[in-house]
């Protein structure tokens, strides 16, 4: 039983085999018969393009040849131009000297010009700037004279008023004074003489420094020669004669209201004396020949130098 299933099983499968080999070969006939028909077209195929490309090659030689004449050609019309194109460069390059020479000779002639123009106005500017600088400076010293005169003149009006109430103070103690008084303070002239004296160098040192050392201004000021006349015109003051009482007095002259005049008043006795206050109120007595020394030895210096 065994074997016969084996056989029958074998038989099946053999037949199925067979129906497969014929199965096979039937789309292998297919298959070649479709191959053959590709391959006839394909051998047609290959034949059109062995004759497009013999075609192709033909037909490329020509127009090689023809690009070939064109490049000959092109190549000799280069050849002109470039020639042409040398001849213009060497034309231009002349005609560049010639122009850039002409345009160095206009330059220098240009330049001539220009600086002989730019030296006239040099100097024509230079001749008014200095022109300017001489305006300029004749008006500033113009200025400044005017201001030191103005300085100078109220430093005169300054010393005049003050030399002024001296004067009044000193025809004040000439009323006051008396014998006893005045024999009572001789000792102490040398003070008073010292605060003279200070007082004429203060009005001496501002006059120098105020002028600031300018010769043209040393007549312009106070001098102290004329502070001496004035200081010697109050010294003219009369003094009580001896013999007479100590209780009497001498009338002093009037004060007048312009400090330049001397006031009138009668000749002094030499050496005339008038009297002064010291710090401490008390009269003092001294001579005018002192006080004309003095201005008259400051006055010498007046001008000559400036203390600083």
């Amino acid at each position: 039983l065994e074997k016969e299933l084996l056989t029958r099983q074998y038989n099946a499968e053999k037949v199925e085999m067979e129906r497969n080999l014929v199965e096979s070969a039937r789309k292998i006939d297919v298959l070649k018969r479709q191959n053959d028909g590709e391959a006839s077209e394909l051998r047609k195929a290959h034949a059109d393009l062995v004759r497009d490309h013999s075609q192709l090659k033909t037909s490329n030689a020509e127009e090689i040849a023809e690009l070939n004449h064109k490049i000959e050609e092109l190549q000799e019309e280069i050849a002109e131009l470039t020639h042409e194109k040398d001849a213009l460069d060497n034309a231009e390059r002349a005609n560049a000297e010639l122009n850039m020479r002409r345009l160095r000779e206009k330059i220098n002639e240009l330049t001539l010009e220009n600086k002989s123009q730019i030296e006239k106005f040099n100097d024509e500017n230079q001749l008014n700037t200095i022109i300017d600088l001489q305006k300029r400076n004749l008006e500033n010293e113009m200025r400044i004279t005017d201001e030191m005169s103005e300085r100078h003149k109220l430093k005169e009006e300054a010393n005049a008023k003050e030399i002024l109430k001296l004067r009044n103070r000193v025809y004040e103690l000439a009323q006051n004074r008396t014998r006893k008084d005045s024999e009572a303070v001789v000792d102490e002239e040398d003070d008073t003489t010292n605060n003279i004296k200070s007082f004429l160098a203060g009005i001496k040192q501002h006059d120098h420094s105020e002028k600031n050392c300018d010769p043209a201004l040393a007549e312009t000021h106070f001098s102290p020669s004329q502070a001496s006349k004035s200081i010697s015109e109050l010294s003219s003051v009369s003094t009580p004669k001896p013999g007479k009482s100590s209780t009497e007095e001498v009338a002093p002259s009037p004060i007048p209201n312009d400090p330049t005049s001397p006031p009138p008043s009668p000749p002094p006795p030499p050496p005339s004396t008038f009297l002064a206050l010291s710090a401490d109120r008390s009269p003092l007595k001294f001579t005018s020949r002192v006080l004309d020394f003095e201005l008259s030895s400051s006055n010498d210096a007046t001008g000559k130098h400036c203390n600083p």
